[in-house]
C-alpha cells in the first residue's frame, strides 16, 4: 500500500511535470513565432529606409525614368508584407504596435502622395522631404523602443525558461528518488535515460546564457519530455542568437552616426578652402578689368599716331609734287638736294624698320588676347563642373535626410559662387575680345602704314633720278624739299611715339598673361580641393 501510494505520488509528480513541459512548449512556441515576427518586421524597417530613398529621389526629379517609378511601387507593396508581420506580432509582447502600424500606413501613404505629385516650389519641396525624413526618424524611435520592448520580453522568456528547467530538474530528481524506492533496476535506467540528459541541458542552458550561441542541443527528435527540453533549448539559444544578431546591427547604427559625422567635418573644411579660393579669384577678376583698361586707352593712343603719320605722309607728297613747278632752278642746288633725299630715304628705312617691330609687337598682344581666352574658357569650364557637383551634393543631402542639411546649405553656397565666377569670366571674356578685335585693328593700320612709306620710298627714289637729270633748280623746289623733310620728320616722331605705345600694350599684355597664368593655377588648386573632398567623402 505504502508502494502503492509512493507510486500515485510519481505519478502526480510526474503529471504535473508534463503538464508543465507542454506549457513551456507552448510559450517557447509563441515567443519563437514573435522572434520570427520581429525579424519580418526588422527587415521591414530596411524596406521603410529604402522606400524613403526612393521617395527623395522621385521627388526631387520629377522626370526620372519609369525604373525609379517601379522601385517606388515594388517598395511599397514589401511594406504592405512589414504590416502583415506588424499584424502578427502578439501585442502582449509590444502594446504599442497598433500605433506604430497606423503610423507606418500614414508614412507610405505620405511617401506615395511625395513621390506622385511633388511640389513644383523648391522650398515648398525642400520643406516636404524635411518633414517627411522627420517622420521617418520617429519611426525609427518607434522601431528602436518596439525592438527594446521584444528584446526585454525574449529576456523573460529566457529567464523564465531557466527557472523552469531549474524546477523541473527539482522533479525529476524527486521523481528518481521515489522510482529508487521502487526498484534499483528502475533507478539506474531513469539516472541513464533522464537525470544525465537534463543535467546536459543545464549545462548547454549555461552556456547559451554566456553568449555562446554555438552549441549543439542533443535530444531534439526524442518523442518524450527530454526531446520537449531539448527543443525548449534549442528555442532559447535561436532566440540569443537573435537578440546578438539586433545588438550587432545596433552597434552598426553607431558606426553609420560616427560616419555621418565625419563627412560633415570634410564639408566645413572643404567650404573654408573654397571660399578663400573664390575671394583670391574676385581680386584677379578686377586685376583683369584694370588691364583691360589700359589695353583699351594703348589701341586708342596707338591710332591717334597712325593718323597723324597719315597725314604727315600726304603733305609730304603734295610738298614734293611742287617740284614739278620749279625745275628749272634745279641745277644749282642738285647736290643739296640729293643729299637731302638720301637723308629721306634713310628715314623712310628706319620707319620701315620701326613699323615692322610694332606689328610684330600687336601680332603679339593679339596671340596673348587668345591664349588668355583659352585660360578664360578653361575657368568657366571648371564652373560648370562645380555647378555640377553642387546640383549633385544637394540631391545627396537630401537623401540623407536630416544630418544632410547642413551640406544641402554649403552645396546651394558653392552652387551659387559657381554661377557668379561664371558669369564673372564671360564679363572678362568680352573685354578680351574687345583687345583682341582692336590689335587686330591695329595691325591691319600698321600694314597701310608700312604700304605708305613704301610708297613714299618709290617717290623718293624717282624725285632723285629726276634730280639728278636736272639742271636748273629754284627757290620754290628748296623750300619744297624743306617742307618734305619736316614731314618725314613728323612721320619718324609719329612712328616713334607708335612704337613707344606698342611697347607699352606689350608690357600689359605681359601682366595680364601673368594673371591669367595665376588664375589658372588658382583653377587647379580649386579642383584639387573638389577631388580631396570628394575622396573624403567616399572613404567616410
Amino acid at each position: 500500500m505504502v508502494v502503492g501510494g509512493v507510486a500515485l505520488l510519481a505519478l502526480a509528480v510526474g503529471g504535473s511535470a508534463i503538464m508543465s513541459t507542454y506549457w513551456l512548449m507552448a510559450s517557447v512556441a509563441s515567443t519563437r513565432e514573435s522572434a520570427h515576427n520581429l525579424d519580418g518586421f526588422y527587415r521591414g524597417v530596411i524596406d521603410v529606409q529604402a522606400f524613403d530613398r526612393r521617395v527623395i529621389r522621385k521627388a526631387m526629379d520629377p522626370a526620372a525614368g519609369p525604373g525609379v517609378t517601379d522601385d517606388v511601387r515594388t517598395t511599397r507593396e514589401k511594406l504592405n508584407g512589414t504590416l502583415q508581420f506588424l499584424a502578427s506580432i502578439d501585442p502582449v509582447l509590444a502594446p504599442e504596435v497598433p500605433a506604430l502600424r497606423d503610423r507606418l500606413v500614414q508614412h507610405i501613404a505620405d511617401g506615395s502622395a511625395l513621390a506622385d505629385r511633388p511640389p513644383t516650389d523648391p522650398a515648398d519641396l525642400l520643406r516636404r522631404i524635411d518633414g517627411y525624413t522627420d517622420d521617418t526618424r520617429q519611426l525609427g524611435r518607434m522601431a528602436a523602443e518596439l525592438r527594446g520592448q521584444i528584446g526585454d520580453s525574449l529576456d523573460a522568456a529566457s529567464a523564465g525558461a531557466a527557472s523552469f528547467a531549474q524546477r523541473l530538474r527539482f522533479a525529476t530528481v524527486l521523481a528518481l528518488l521515489v522510482t529508487l524506492l521502487l526498484a534499483g533496476q528502475l533507478y539506474r535506467y531513469l539516472t541513464r535515460s533522464i537525470s544525465r540528459p537534463i543535467s546536459q541541458h543545464i549545462d548547454l542552458l549555461q552556456r547559451i546564457a554566456s553568449g555562446d550561441t554555438s552549441v549543439g542541443v542533443p535530444g531534439l527528435r526524442r518523442p518524450d519530455e527530454i526531446g520537449t527540453l531539448a527543443r525548449v533549448v534549442e528555442a532559447l539559444r535561436l532566440q540569443t542568437e537573435l537578440k546578438n544578431e539586433l545588438d550587432a546591427k545596433v552597434r552598426a547604427g553607431a558606426v553609420e552616426k560616427e560616419r555621418q559625422t565625419r563627412i560633415e567635418t570634410a564639408i566645413h573644411e572643404f567650404r573654408l578652402h573654397v571660399a578663400s579660393a573664390l575671394e583670391r579669384m574676385g581680386a584677379f577678376t578686377a586685376s583683369f578689368e584694370g588691364l583691360a583698361g589700359e589695353l583699351t586707352q594703348a589701341a586708342q593712343i596707338v591710332d591717334q599716331h597712325t593718323r597723324s603719320a597719315a597725314m604727315s605722309a600726304a603733305q609730304t607728297s603734295k610738298d614734293v609734287g611742287s617740284i614739278d613747278h620749279s625745275a628749272k632752278q634745279l641745277e644749282q642746288s642738285v647736290e643739296k638736294i640729293a643729299t637731302q633725299i638720301g637723308e629721306a630715304s634713310g628715314i623712310v628705312r628706319r620707319a620701315t624698320e620701326m613699323t615692322t617691330v610694332t606689328q610684330g609687337s600687336i601680332s603679339k598682344l593679339a596671340a596673348s588676347g587668345a591664349r588668355i581666352e583659352s585660360v578664360l574658357a578653361l575657368i568657366q569650364s571648371i564652373a560648370q563642373q562645380t555647378n555640377l557637383l553642387a546640383l549633385n551634393a544637394t540631391i545627396e543631402a537630401a537623401r540623407a535626410g536630416e544630418a544632410g542639411r547642413g551640406f544641402a546649405v554649403v552645396a546651394a553656397e558653392v552652387k551659387s559662387l559657381a554661377a557668379a565666377t561664371a558669369k564673372a569670366t564671360d564679363g572678362i571674356t568680352g573685354t578680351v575680345h574687345d583687345i583682341v578685335g582692336s590689335g587686330a585693328q591695329a595691325v591691319q593700320a600698321m600694314a597701310e602704314i608700312d604700304s605708305i612709306v613704301a610708297e613714299i620710298s618709290g617717290v623718293t627714289d624717282q624725285i632723285a633720278g629726276a634730280i639728278e637729270q636736272q639742271t636748273v633748280a629754284t627757290a620754290e623746289i628748296a623750300s619744297s624739299i624743306s617742307s618734305a623733310a619736316a614731314g618725314a620728320g613728323q612721320l619718324d616722331q609719329s612712328l616713334a611715339l607708335t612704337a613707344g605705345t606698342a611697347d607699352g600694350t606689350s608690357v600689359a599684355a605681359m601682366r595680364v598673361l601673368a594673371d591669367a597664368r595665376e588664375m589658372g593655377q588658382l583653377a587647379s588648386e580649386f579642383r584639387t580641393s573638389v577631388d580631396r573632398f570628394l575622396r573624403e567623402v567616399q572613404a567616410a
